[in-house]
């Protein structure tokens, strides 16, 4: 099983959206798509999720 996912960069805030009617988990996060930041802070943001840190920390 392969999930859907979608990423939006520029956001305010780095945010996970499930909550959509469609099957698919929206991940915003606030770099920019510019030399792979974007995937970066997508990865680093699941990472801190999934470790139930505060991502914002440092």
């Amino acid at each position: 099983m392969t999930p859907d996912i979608r990423v939006y960069c520029h956001a305010l805030l780095d945010e996970i959206d499930a909550t959509s009617e469609v099957a698919q988990l929206k991940v915003r996060v606030t770099a920019s798509p510019i030399d792979s930041a974007a995937n970066k802070a997508v990865l680093k943001f699941t990472a801190c999720l999934a470790a139930h840190r505060d991502p914002r920390s440092r």
